[in-house]
C-alpha cells in the first residue's frame, strides 16, 4: 500500500524540495522587504517634490 521510506532517491528528493521551497520563501521575504523600501523612497520622493512646488509656488507669488 505504501512505499518505505529507505536511504535513496526518495529522501533525497524530499530534502531536495524542502530546501528549494525555503530558498523560495526566503527569496520571497527579500522581495517584499525590497518592495517596502521602493514604496517608501516614493513616498518621500513625491513629499520633495510636493514641498518643492509650494516653495516654488510661494517664492514666485503664484
Amino acid at each position: 500500500m505504501f512505499d518505505p521510506l529507505t536511504i535513496g532517491e526518495k529522501p533525497a528528493e524530499l530534502h531536495r524540495l524542502v530546501r528549494l521551497r525555503f530558498r523560495i520563501m526566503r527569496r520571497l521575504d527579500e522581495v517584499e522587504r525590497s518592495a517596502c523600501l521602493v514604496e517608501m523612497a516614493a513616498a518621500d520622493l513625491i513629499e520633495a517634490a510636493q514641498e518643492s512646488a509650494d516653495t516654488a509656488e510661494q517664492t514666485l507669488g503664484l
